[in-house]
C-alpha cells in the first residue's frame, strides 16, 4: 500500500480491530495523521480520499459543542459520526472510502462515495471481516482463499469489465457505491444511502424553461464544484486533452484564481488519428497554463506489467496505459490532478449519444419504419472494424431492445463471444447483462436518459 500512501503510515489495534493506513497528505500535512481518534478513545476513523465540504461541516460541529483537536478533513468526518451516527455520511461532499471503528458500540462501519470513486474491497473468513483498499491488500492474508470468480470471468468477457459488487476473486465484493457496511457481532449490514436519481424526473430532477437558465446554473454548479476540489496544502494541476470537458474543469480552475494552472498530456505522434496534442497545446496558450506533453509511442507498451499490478483485475480499455504514464508525469510536480472524468455520462459526450440524436432526428423524418429497413441493410453490409460497430450501432437503434445496446457498448459482439468462449464460462453466471438490469431500471425514461443512466451505473 506505500505507493497509494507514501507520506505517512499508522495503525490502531485493540481486542476486536486492527486498523492499518498508508496516507497521501492532502489537507492539514502535520496533523492529519491516521487512524484519528476521538479524545475519549471510544471512536477511531481511517478515511481514503477528500471530505470537500469538511469547513462548513466543521463550523457546524464546533456550534454543537464539539472541539476539533486538528485540520484535518477525516477528523471531521468522524466527529459528524458522534454527531448523527450512521446517517452522518448522507452530509458527506466527496470521494473517499472510510472505516470508523465504534468500541462503545462494538461496531465497524465501512462507507464508499457515491459514484464509487474511491474504491473498497472486503471479504468474510468466518467470523473476521477483512477490508482494503485493493485486492492485492486482502490477497496477502494467507487465510484467504485466491480463487476465480466465474461468474466475474464472464462479465469480464462480455464486457471488459467486472462490474460490481463482484470481483474477479470469488468471496471478495466490493462495497457498492453509495453504499454503508455496519458489522457487529450479530453480523453484516450492506445497504445503501444515496442512489443515483433516474433520468425521467422523478427524483425531482432540475428541468429548465429556458436554454439559458440551465446554461447559468449548470455553470454555477460546476464552479463550486471546482472550487471545492482546490482546497489543499498540496500542488493542484489538471490531465489536459483539449477537449471540452478538461478544458472546461482548466478553465474554472484558472477562473478561480490558481493562476498558470498546471496542465498535463499525452501526445501520439505517430498516430494523427489519436494524437490530441494540437488541441490541448492550443487550449493551453489561450488560458495560460504551464503544460506539459508526453510523446508516446509502441514502447508505451513496456509498462504493461506494471498496469496489471496496480488494476489487480483485468480492463479493457486502452486508455489505462496512457493514464497511468500521465500520472507519473503529474506526480512530479503535483500531488492531486483534476480531470474531465463522468462528464461524457453526464452530459451525453458519447458518439452513440449523438447518432442517438441523429437518428431520432432521422426517424420523425422518415418515419420508423423506413428508418429501420435502411439501418437493417447497412448492418448487412461489410466492411472495416469501424464499420463493424457501425453496423452493431445501427442493429441497436433499429431493434431499440435493452440487450441490443448491451451488446453494443461491449467489446465484443454476440456472434464473436460464442466462438471465444466455452458453455461452462458462458452458463457460470445466472445473473442477466447488468447494462440490460440498469436498462430496465430508467425504463420509463427517455432511451437516452436510460442508456446514460445505465453508463452511470456500470462503465463509470
Amino acid at each position: 500500500m506505500v505507493h497509494r500512501g507514501p507520506d505517512d503510515e499508522g495503525y490502531y489495534a485493540d481486542d476486536h480491530v486492527v486498523l492499518g493506513m498508508r496516507r497521501l497528505s492532502i489537507i492539514d500535512l502535520a496533523g492529519g495523521h491516521q487512524p484519528i481518534g476521538t479524545v475519549d478513545g471510544k471512536c477511531w476513523i481511517i478515511l481514503n480520499g477528500e471530505i470537500y465540504n469538511y469547513r462548513a461541516l466543521r463550523l457546524d460541529l464546533e456550534r454543537r459543542g464539539h472541539c476539533p483537536q486538528t485540520h484535518s478533513d477525516t477528523e471531521i468526518a468522524l466527529l459528524a459520526y458522534r454527531e448523527w451516527g450512521i446517517a452522518f455520511v448522507e452530509r458527506l461532499l466527496g470521494m473517499f472510502a472510510l472505516a470508523i471503528w465504534d468500541r462503545h458500540e462494538n461496531q465497524l462501519l465501512l462507507a464508499r462515495d457515491r459514484l464509487g470513486k474511491k474504491p473498497l474491497y472486503y471479504t468474510e473468513q468466518g467470523r473476521r471481516l477483512a477490508f482494503a483498499s485493493e485486492l492485492k491488500c486482502l490477497v496477502a492474508d494467507p487465510e484467504m482463499a485466491r480463487e476465480l470468480d466465474l461468474a466475474a470471468c464472464w462479465d469480464y468477457v462480455r464486457l471488459g469489465y467486472v462490474p460490481g459488487p463482484r470481483t474477479i476473486l470469488r468471496g471478495v465484493r466490493r462495497l457498492p457505491p453509495g453504499h454503508i457496511l455496519v458489522a457487529t457481532p450479530r453480523g453484516i449490514d450492506e445497504r445503501p444511502y444515496w442512489s443515483l436519481p433516474h433520468p425521467d424526473g422523478r427524483a425531482g430532477i432540475q428541468r429548465w424553461s429556458r436554454p439559458e437558465a440551465a446554461v447559468e446554473e449548470i455553470g454555477s454548479v460546476l464552479r463550486n464544484a471546482v472550487r471545492a476540489r482546490l482546497i489543499a496544502d498540496v500542488p493542484i494541476g489538471a490531465f489536459l486533452s483539449g477537449g471540452i470537458d478538461s478544458s472546461t474543469v482548466v478553465a474554472l480552475m484558472a477562473e478561480a484564481g490558481m493562476g498558470a494552472v498546471r496542465t498535463f498530456s499525452v501526445g501520439f505522434p505517430e498516430d494523427g488519428k489519436l494524437d490530441e496534442t494540437e488541441y490541448s497545446a492550443s487550449v493551453a496558450r489561450h488560458l495560460g497554463t504551464d503544460h506539459t506533453a508526453l510523446p508516446l509511442d509502441a514502447n508505451c507498451l513496456d509498462v504493461l506489467p506494471q498496469l496489471a499490478w496496480h488494476l489487480d483485475e483485468p480492463l479493457a480499455d486502452p486508455a489505462a496505459i496512457p493514464t497511468l504514464l500521465l500520472s507519473h508525469l503529474a506526480r512530479k510536480r503535483v500531488t492531486v490532478v483534476l480531470t474531465g472524468e463522468g462528464a461524457d455520462e453526464l452530459f451525453g459526450g458519447y458518439e452513440r449519444y449523438l447518432l442517438h440524436a441523429w437518428l431520432e432526428r432521422a426517424r420523425s423524418i422518415l418515419g420508423a419504419r423506413m428508418l429501420a429497413w435502411v439501418m437493417s441493410s447497412f448492418g448487412r453490409a461489410r466492411g472495416s472494424s469501424r464499420s463493424s460497430r457501425v453496423r452493431r450501432a445501427l442493429h441497436h437503434f433499429a431493434s431499440g431492445t435493452r440487450e441490443s445496446y448491451a451488446e453494443f457498448v461491449a467489446p465484443l459482439g454476440n456472434a464473436l463471444l460464442a466462438k471465444v468462449t466455452g458453455p461452462a464460462l458462458r452458463d457460470s453466471s445466472p445473473n442477466p447483462n447488468v447494462v440490460v438490469r440498469y436498462l430496465e431500471e430508467a425504463a420509463d425514461s427517455s432511451r437516452l436518459g436510460a442508456m446514460q443512466y445505465a453508463d452511470l451505473r456500470t462503465w463509470l
